[in-house]
């Protein structure tokens, strides 16, 4: 991908990656370090860790692992969004999960597979400087979520809950599972489904998450390098 012209790297940006797996952290921190503009100056395990770590020192970037434990990715809290641009990455092609955590506040979401490692560094630099970058998969999730809510979709007339319920059920939820989730009870879940069912012209579940998993901007990462001085581990 050639890196857009309009990008200006910082002279150093400060990165906090959240990873559950050590060996992916290393990695990253590795892989992110070559460059003479970036510096790691902090880790996490899980969303506990993350929270003090971000506290105790505000990054510029957060690159935040989709099942980090303690953290729902799709929930993300409103003090790390607010303190640094926010990288999400998922070896999961959610559509729903990519949504809810660009609604959120994620500026960036990449699926595995999707996108090169030595891409990364430049997607850090966009957020960096409040710049999106979704890979294709999370783009199409994104394109279609605006697409329901302004009615151009065939259930753009499901309300806002009724997407939600059916959303969750696409993920395979029971109809408990969903009405924990939401804090509604089971016969509130099956009123939103019977609705949802006859918007999508379909008579049960399984029929209903096949047409809700077909359903229906990316910028190039800056590959230009300013320079820092070391990292604090």
């Amino acid at each position: 991908m050639r890196s857009p012209a309009w990008t200006t790297p910082r002279a150093c940006v400060r990165v906090l990656i959240a990873d559950h797996n050590d060996v992916v952290r290393l990695g990253l921190r590795t892989l992110l370090e070559r460059e003479s503009d970036i510096t790691v100056v902090a880790e996490a395990g899980d969303g506990t860790e993350l929270i003090a770590r971000l506290l105790r020192r505000p990054p510029d970037v957060v690159v935040l692992d989709a099942e980090l434990p303690g953290l729902d990715t799709r929930e993300i809290p409103s003090q790390i969004v607010e303190a640094a641009g926010v990288v999400v990455v998922s070896a999961a092609d959610d559509r729903a999960a990519i949504a809810r955590a660009v609604g959120a506040g994620a500026l960036s979401y990449l699926v595995h597979g999707q996108f090169d490692l030595g891409e990364l560094a430049g997607i850090v630099r966009l957020a960096a400087a409040g710049q999106p970058y979704l890979t294709p998969s999370a783009s199409a999730a994104v394109v279609e979520y605006f697409r329901r809510d302004a009615g151009l979709a065939p259930y753009g007339g499901l309300t806002a809950r009724e997407r939600e319920v059916m959303d969750l059920v696409a993920q395979g939820l029971s109809n408990q599972d969903v009405a924990d989730r939401l804090a509604v009870s089971i016969k509130t879940v099956k009123n939103h489904l019977h609705r949802v069912f006859r918007q999508l012209k379909v008579t049960d579940r399984r029929s209903a998450s096949d047409v809700w998993r077909r359903q229906p901007v990316t910028f190039s990462p800056a590959t230009d390098a300013g320079t820092c001085g070391g990292a604090s581990r």
